[in-house]
């Protein structure tokens, strides 16, 4: 499944990107994807507004009602999440795809 963003400015700089999902087709998966693609790339102190013909992320983002809180771990401190995220990102490296994302490694809590 494709995505693709346009990112613009007050002057009218226009960046785009394309890509695409494998292994996980699903058009608001292929939604996310592009939003969070854009979001990466996004200036510091920037104010952002999203526009989307997906009524499912808007329900998404509602729904989960989340409350987001980050939390500085020191690297290779034998943390045990931060020792497990580090395998993953190394075999995550080992992968074909650029971004590879398998819906047969990931317990669906939710179905969007």
């Amino acid at each position: 499944m494709g995505f693709g963003w346009i990112l613009t400015n007050d002057i009218n700089l226009d960046l785009k990107f394309s890509g695409k999902t494998v292994e996980w087709a699903s058009s608001t998966r292929a939604e996310i994807f592009a939003i969070l693609t854009c979001l990466i790339i996004c200036p510091p102190n920037s104010h952002v507004t999203i526009f989307t013909d997906s009524q499912s992320i808007k329900w998404i983002i509602q729904s989960l009602n989340l409350t987001i809180k980050f939390n500085k771990v020191q690297a290779h401190s034998g943390n045990t999440y931060n020792d497990i995220a580090d395998t993953l990102a190394k075999a995550g490296c080992e992968q074909p795809d650029i971004i590879s994302i398998s819906p047969e490694n990931i317990k669906k809590t939710n179905q969007f």
